[in-house]
């Protein structure tokens, strides 16, 4: 099988949990396949694609608490 790797293997390269990566080739997002012994394969072209959308995606940096400690017990955030 030139060109893919295992669901595993891109879950790794794309640092997401296999489950999504099954999701991702369920859904079209990731190209891949069934063998007969019913496991996936992942085209190595479209776990690259993925890979750089989502380096130039930009994060939203998570606002840091005031209280790290026990966070959600002690008090609600504005957001919350």
């Amino acid at each position: 099988m030139f060109g893919t790797i295992t669901t595993g293997r891109a879950a790794q390269a794309l640092g997401i949990n296999v489950n999504t990566v099954n999701r991702y080739v369920d859904d079209g997002v990731l190209v891949g396949f069934r063998l007969p012994s019913g496991h996936r394969r992942v085209m190595v072209t479209s776990v690259d694609a993925l890979a750089k959308s989502f380096k130039t995606q930009q994060a939203t940096p998570v606002p840091e608490c005031k209280y790290p400690y026990d966070c959600k017990r002690k008090h609600k955030h504005e957001s919350d």
